[in-house]
């Protein structure tokens, strides 16, 4: 019997797609800074023992990628958040 665990990049993406997912069934219109927003605070309390540099990196994060990001209304795409996730 195989029993698959899932590490935590990989609950990390998962929670990534239930956040986008919940905001689109709870809001009539995507925000992709809100939920990137929501992304951000998950990655910062997914990293507590480094609390300090999970918020630095990802407010570079959202500064560098999300906010110029040509069409905000997309964000974020697969590969900023694998760019967080790395």
């Amino acid at each position: 019997m195989y029993i698959y665990f899932m590490d935590n990049i990989q609950k990390f993406f998962s929670d990534v797609q239930k956040i986008k997912k919940h905001y689109r069934s709870e809001n009539p219109v995507y925000d992709g800074k809100k939920v990137c927003i929501q992304i951000q605070n998950l990655f910062s309390n997914s990293n507590r023992n480094l609390k300090s540099l999970a918020d630095a990196f990802s407010d570079y994060w959202m500064n560098k990628y999300i906010l110029n990001s040509s069409q905000l209304e997309n964000e974020p795409t697969e590969e900023h958040v694998k760019i967080l996730g790395a």
